[in-house]
């Protein structure tokens, strides 16, 4: 075998080897020590990869990273480097190189981005929203732990843009992920306060002609209120208020930490953020959130019953706390009431949330307990509850046996008329407990 391979996980040059002889060659991207090998086979041919390595993406990725350290950033270099960012992070569609590694670079140039107190250009918030909407569809066990870090990251940035002088209005959408911030009078926000829906669509996007139009599923919808007196307590020193409000179609940036596998978060995030330099959080008066879901829908995979939910509700508004679960981020229920409503035709749930601070918002369902409509059948007992029945079942048909064995073959007892009637009883609770 002899062979000479070139292709995007770079040039590897196989030399002769006899038949059934195999030899390996360390990766030319990605983390040191990682390997390719390859067999000859009897046919004198190479066989196939025993493994894959990383494409030139990754290289790339690292490249842009040892770049970024090495220049003084502006405004404009900023926009660059977040656009070449976007285009390797969109090129990295194989699971190997949506990777850990991967990702703690892409994270780490995001990072130096936001550090720069610099004014942020509209496009390079526009790059960075492309990038959380494409790595959202990385593996989930990549995202685990940094989900949460780039959003931190995304949201400083963002709050940094809003807060500029000349700063009007953006609304962007690329796929997973929505943007729609605006910079209004304080007088009016503390007249009128402030309402969103994920059904509207305004998009005022500059310099990016080609930006798709929001696209958010018509089956599950969320709308935001807030109200006057949330801008009543900002400091009167501002003239104007910048608002941004992220949509996220689903939920991979915000995993459950340590969750039972019974719970599920909706596939729709809405992020809320005034940026008044100040914490916005114990308000007087809570945001009002409204989450629309439908009852027959793959949201949750599972077909919700409406009486069933009237009669115990298992869905909870939730809030995410970056600082949870060791700061790498979970959802709480702290801070949030929830109170649901029959919805639309019974076709909807409605869940109406009363928050009283500033966050990421969604739904959280504990689908563990819930019986679908057109499944009749009953849940399964707890296993020791099973045991127990048995046992007290075993025992009562022993005991019934017995009673009427012993009226029918002891004369003096079966002679009595009131025996008749204890066997025909017993007989009925042996037949009742051997149907159960």
């Amino acid at each position: 075998c002899d062979l000479s391979v070139k292709s995007d996980r770079g040039t590897y040059d196989w030399p002769e080897r006899e038949a059934g002889q195999n030899i390996s060659q360390m990766c030319q991207y990605g983390i040191v020590g990682q390997n390719i090998t390859r067999i000859c086979n009897q046919n004198l041919t190479w066989g196939e990869n025993d493994t894959n390595c990383p494409t030139v993406v990754t290289d790339k990725i690292n490249q842009l990273n040892a770049a970024i350290k090495n220049q003084t950033l502006t405004t404009e270099s900023i926009v660059n480097v977040s656009t070449q960012l976007k285009t390797v992070v969109f090129q990295a569609t194989e699971k190997v190189d949506q990777s850990a590694s991967n990702l703690a670079v892409v994270t780490n140039v995001i990072t130096q981005i936001s550090n720069v107190t610099l004014p942020v250009s509209d496009n390079t918030v526009i790059n960075v929203v492309s990038i959380l909407s494409s790595i959202q569809n990385w593996p989930p066990t990549v995202l685990n732990t940094s989900g949460s870090i780039l959003v931190q990251l995304f949201e400083k940035i963002a709050t940094q843009f809003v807060q500029q002088d000349n700063f009007t209005t953006l609304d962007f959408t690329q796929n997973e992920t929505r943007i729609v911030a605006e910079r209004s009078p304080l007088l009016n926000l503390t007249k009128n306060g402030k309402s969103f829906s994920t059904e509207d669509s305004n998009q005022k996007q500059a310099n990016n002609s080609n930006v798709p139009t929001m696209s958010t599923s018509p089956k599950l919808t969320a709308s935001v209120t807030l109200p006057p007196s949330l801008f009543s307590s900002i400091s009167s020193n501002l003239t104007d208020v910048g608002i941004f409000f992220t949509v996220y179609k689903t939920a991979a940036l915000f995993p459950i930490a340590n969750s039972p596998g019974g719970s599920k978060v909706s596939p729709l995030v809405v992020g809320v953020t005034v940026a008044a330099g100040q914490e916005i959080r114990n308000l007087i008066e809570p945001i009002m959130l409204n989450f629309s879901i439908p009852i027959n829908d793959s949201v949750f995979n599972r077909n919700f019953s409406k009486a069933q939910d009237n009669r115990d509700s298992n869905f909870s508004c939730v809030s995410w706390d970056f600082k949870a679960s060791g700061g790498i981020g979970n959802w709480v229920t702290d801070g949030c009431n929830t109170n649901q409503t029959n919805g639309n035709n019974t076709t909807t749930i409605e869940i109406q949330c009363s928050c009283f601070h500033l966050t990421n918002f969604a739904v959280l369902v504990d689908i563990s307990e819930r019986i679908s409509p057109y499944n009749t059948s009953n849940p399964p007992l707890p296993p020791e509850i099973d045991i127990i029945s048995k046992i007290g079942i075993s025992l009562s048909l022993f005991g019934l046996v017995t009673t009427v064995i012993t009226l029918l073959f002891i004369k003096k007892i079966r002679q009595k008329d009131v025996s008749k009637y204890h066997i025909q009883l017993c007989c009925a609770l042996i037949g009742m407990l051997l149907v159960f």
